[in-house]
């Protein structure tokens, strides 16, 4: 299964073996929990298309952890919550559903997973062929 390229160019990580190592264990644990979680991805776009819409600006991890607490979506049966490193994974499938949410509710810094790259999702078919051309 080949990785597709992260929509986040790293300014600051280097990729070595470490990195690409730590940031394939996160896109084996993101992927596994989209591959369950359709309904779940799509209500935190939701929420998020609608900040976007409103023109809301500050600290959206926080905002999408209360908004995810309160609405009951925990991440790879964690009962924690959001972490940097869902949300780190979560925001580049975001970023590849949506490109619309980078820069205005997406701000992504740099984070394992870019250097490796996401795991394709059976039911987001798209976000893959747009990074095979």
């Amino acid at each position: 299964m080949r990785p597709i390229p992260s929509p986040h160019k790293r300014t600051r990580l280097i990729k070595n073996g470490a990195t690409i190592a730590k940031g394939r264990q996160m896109a084996l644990e993101a992927q596994a929990w989209m591959e369950g979680a359709r309904d779940e991805f799509m209500a935190v776009h939701g929420f998020l298309a609608g900040l976007r819409d409103a023109g809301t600006k500050g600290r959206m991890r926080d905002r999408v952890s209360v908004f995810c607490l309160d609405n009951g979506i925990s991440f790879a049966g964690s009962k924690r919550g959001l972490t940097n490193a869902n949300w780190a994974a979560m925001e580049r499938y975001l970023a590849l559903y949506d490109p619309s949410l980078v820069g205005t509710v997406i701000e992504m810094g740099d984070s394992y997973i870019d250097c490796y790259g996401l795991l394709p999702v059976s039911w987001l078919p798209e976000i893959g062929e747009r990074n095979d051309r």
